[in-house]
């Protein structure tokens, strides 16, 4: 259990770094845009998504370089 505290302490800070740094973003919503560049309104679960994958992914960076796995991504 020792050997994973640090895993578990860097995800945890990375959530809440992420979520906390993006607040704002989730609260009032992202661009979304269409194919030409304008602006079609704003969506806080687009953001929502968007936070969630950055998460997601910076969960796997942790998880393979603690364990020390090759990343592909």
């Amino acid at each position: 259990m020792a050997r994973l505290s640090p895993f578990f302490a860097v995800c945890a800070a990375n959530v809440l770094n992420t979520s906390l740094m993006r607040s704002n973003e989730i609260k009032n919503g992202i661009p979304v845009l269409d194919e030409h560049g304008n602006e079609l309104g704003k969506s806080s679960i687009a953001a929502q998504r968007a936070v969630g994958q950055v998460i997601g992914t910076a969960f796997i960076q942790v998880y393979c370089s603690t364990f020390n796995f090759k990343s592909y991504f």
